[in-house]
């Protein structure tokens, strides 16, 4: 589950930090997707694909109960000026999304959690 998250705009960039915790053991590995996305077409305008800390600790490693920290950079460069949206998920091996579950217990649409903030792009 998203346990919570950090957004930092730089100039050119966006870091966003994300942190995962494990509800339970994963038995496979899993990618972590960050899409910024126009929220009036859903076009993607920049995204990320990848599993965690590079590869370096998979979600397979991650024991029950563990917060586990990612750090994604999203290049803003050549952003059409205007207001965008985040949404984050996994997937697992197949390219097939795992479960997003909401707040209040149901599944979110798309299997993504779209973070509430708001991304400016300014020409």
């Amino acid at each position: 589950r998203l346990a919570g998250y950090d957004l930092e705009r730089g100039e050119r960039v966006l870091r966003l930090t994300l942190w995962w915790q494990a509800l339970q053991h994963p038995q496979a590995d899993h990618t972590v997707f960050v899409h910024l996305f126009d929220p009036a077409t859903e076009a993607l305008v920049a995204q990320s694909d990848a599993q965690p800390r590079g590869g370096m600790y998979p979600t397979s490693w991650w024991a029950t109960g563990e917060v586990v920290s990612e750090t994604v950079t999203l290049p803003l460069t050549d952003l059409p000026q205007g207001t965008y949206r985040l949404a984050v998920g996994l997937y697992d091996q197949t390219v097939t999304r795992l479960p997003a579950i909401g707040a209040d217990g149901q599944r979110l649409p798309d299997d993504r959690v779209i973070l509430p903030e708001s991304v400016e792009a300014e020409p």
